[in-house]
């Protein structure tokens, strides 16, 4: 009897299993291949068509092991897919391939100019996966292929088809690849009622305000106590090494492009590298409070500079007697409408002097027997004289204060006689103390803000 029982559960057991079986095979294969293939294409082209205000898209034309500066930097390009198939795309700083002048040389110069290509075509395909293809000319993307964009059967050899590897439901970002280098390239949406235009062009402006050719100091990571360099940002392209050792046999190269979502501004590096088994973080996000970039996966990681303390900076070259020049170009030298006023009387009064006269530029230095100098430069045609005045002056905390002593010689005397705005400038606008403060940021140590104490309404940028 028990024998019979045992053999009956048997048969059951058997029985239900091969009917859950050919359930499951049912919940599998209740569409055809050709229908699975449609849906897949349908999820992914409704995510990329989900933002309707579009993409930045962060593009690296070729892969790490394919050598060649040109196609390893970084290019932010802007894309709206849209759900008729067709695709807007923008961008604004890209390569341009030329001959040099003997005709023997390739060269290539980096363009800042804006460029926008609208209602090409665009789809999903399915090639062992969900594929983006850009599948019509576009002259923003397809400048990177394009064989007669560069002197190479290939062009920059950049990629036009990406396999779609990550696109979360939320839309918080889209990762592709690279179909033949291998890239991989973010996509992270823009902003509601994002212009491409505007968008661009306040990147372009963030990216130079913070990184500059003539920088006196490189901006370095900070990352598990240890201090790395990255040298040429302004490149895009900086070579990033360990602080005290070779950058050319310790470098690795580190392309990185900003993007902003909100009102935050990111720069994320093409790859996360590792030095001494510790690995870089790719990712970091603008903080305005301390002026910093905080990683964004561990906050204690930043990219910063040497001066966190920008009288620190101004107190250490000014000590070793380089110059600060304060030009009457206010696009160079920015200043407040008050100090304008005392400069533009000043210089005015000197045409008045003669018509040929004209105040090129004020500058301080400090001088071999440790006092500082104020000069203005003024021109008469395409001759310059200086005229130089003496000043002490005292260093406290983020304050400097300079006090007028005397002419430095007969001629600058002469004109502090003759002319009286010339004496109020140099002697009582500049003769005062002023607070030392960035005028951006802490990246771009070339300018420095001093205001009179005071009167908050008189300030201006020195140049270093």
């Amino acid at each position: 009897m028990t024998n019979k029982i045992s053999s009956l559960i048997l048969l059951l057991g058997v029985t239900l299993c091969f009917t859950n079986c050919s359930r499951e095979e049912d919940d599998i294969f209740n569409k055809s291949a050709a229908e699975r293939l449609a849906d897949i294409k349908d999820v992914y082209t409704n995510r990329l068509t989900a933002n309707s205000d579009g993409w930045a898209l962060q593009y690296y034309p070729q892969s790490d092991e394919e050598a060649y500066s040109v196609s390893q930097r970084g290019y932010l390009m802007l894309v709206k897919f849209k759900k008729d198939k067709t695709v807007d795309m923008a961008m604004n700083y890209w390569p341009r391939w030329y001959k040099s002048s003997t005709g023997h040389d390739d060269l290539v110069e980096y363009m800042h100019t804006y460029v926008s290509d609208n209602n090409t075509l665009w789809e999903v395909i399915t090639d062992n996966g969900p594929v983006l293809s850009f599948n019509s000319y576009n002259n923003v993307i397809h400048h990177f292929s394009d064989p007669e964009k560069y002197a190479t059967t290939e062009g920059y050899k950049g990629d036009y088809e990406f396999v779609i590897i990550d696109a979360p439901e939320d839309g918080s970002y889209i990762l592709l690849k690279g179909k033949k280098r291998g890239t991989y390239n973010l996509l992270t949406p823009l902003p509601t009622g994002t212009n491409f235009q505007t968008y661009l062009d306040d990147i372009e402006t963030f990216h130079q305000s913070f990184f500059k050719k003539n920088a006196p100091c490189e901006p370095m990571i900070l990352s598990g106590g240890k201090s790395y360099i990255l040298q040429d940002m302004v490149s895009r392209y900086p070579r990033l090494y360990p602080e005290g050792t070779d950058p050319v046999i310790e470098g690795k190269y580190m392309p990185y492009l900003i993007t902003k979502r909100g009102n935050d501004y990111y720069l994320r590096f093409k790859t996360a590298e590792k030095f001494d088994n510790q690995t870089i973080e790719q990712e970091y996000i603008y903080n305005a409070e301390d002026d910093k970039f905080h990683g964004v996966k561990n906050g204690q990681n930043v990219i910063t500079t040497k001066y966190t303390n920008i009288t620190d900076f101004m107190t250490e070259k000014f000590d070793a007697k380089h110059q600060f020049n304060l030009f009457k170009d206010i696009t160079r030298s920015p200043m407040s409408d008050k100090m304008k006023q005392y400069v533009n009387d000043a210089s005015n009064a000197m045409k008045q002097r003669n018509s040929a006269y004209h105040i090129d530029s004020l500058s301080i230095t400090k001088t071999a027997d440790g006092e500082a100098q104020w000069k203005f430069r003024y021109q008469s045609g395409k001759n310059a004289k200086d005229q130089r005045y003496k000043y002490t002056y005292q260093q406290e905390g983020n304050t400097i204060t300079f006090t007028y002593v005397e002419p430095s010689e007969t001629s600058a005397a002469n004109i502090l006689n003759a002319v009286p705005e010339i004496k109020t400038l140099m002697t009582e606008v500049l003769s005062q103390k002023f607070i030392i403060n960035k005028y951006i940021t802490i990246f771009d140590l070339t300018k420095i803000k001093l205001t009179s104490e005071s009167d908050p309404e008189i300030w201006f940028v020195i140049n270093y």
